[in-house]
């Protein structure tokens, strides 16, 4: 990918790129992305994606313990001597206590299984298709980088088209067939069958190929 997009993604979601400069040592991430500007937008929303459903998640559980908290700090110390029995309770203060202490406790179990930050090590083209791979997230996440790596296999890498998608001979690579027939491409160039196991038939090829 050219410098200036790698940049932009890099400074758009510094959550997810946060080991791009990092030594080779720690992660793959080190060499930027290695695939054509083709795919730039497809990564880009997957990006959005993933950061926005993880910000979204734990804002709305910060805002419910917030809030939980801070009732129990109003309501807790002021009755919870005098309504422990239930006996005289006309403002229903003993029910009140009981479905917070309850939230609480749901809260607190809740605070172990908030989505933890996604980071991202490689993104590549393998056999074709994009791959990205990340530490962290959710199943949540994973539909949505399986969704993105199976949408790339008709997805132009060079040019980001959508028409006429095939991939080429030895080196696979996915390209439209304008560019595929560019003298610096590879010329043994097979249009995908449009079917819907087109997807099933290229793996299948990727995998007798190995």
């Amino acid at each position: 990918m050219s410098p200036q997009l790698d940049r932009y993604l890099v400074l758009k979601y510094p959550k997810l790129f946060v080991n791009r400069y990092s030594d080779m040592k720690s992660t793959a991430m080190c060499w930027g992305f290695d695939c054509d500007d083709g795919w730039f937008h497809l990564i880009n929303n997957l990006c959005d994606s993933i950061q926005s459903y993880i910000d979204n998640n734990s804002k709305k559980w910060r805002i419910k313990n917030k809030i939980v908290r801070t009732i129990f700090k109003v309501i807790k110390p002021k009755y919870k001597s005098r309504f422990m029995i239930g006996s005289w309770n006309p403002f229903n203060l003993e029910f009140l206590r009981n479905f917070l202490f309850k939230l609480e406790d749901k809260l607190k179990k809740e605070e172990y299984e908030t989505i933890s930050q996604v980071t991202v090590d490689q993104v590549k083209e393998k056999f074709g298709g994009l791959s990205f791979y990340y530490s962290g997230g959710d199943d949540i996440i994973y539909g949505m980088v399986w969704l993105a790596e199976i949408m790339s296999y008709k997805i132009c890498e060079k040019c980001g088209s959508t028409k006429n998608i095939g991939r080429t001979g030895g080196w696979i690579k996915v390209l439209c067939e304008n560019c595929a027939k560019k003298p610096q491409q590879n010329l043994q160039w097979k249009k995908y069958e449009e079917d819907p196991n087109f997807l099933r038939r290229v793996k299948l090829d990727i995998l007798n190929q190995k």
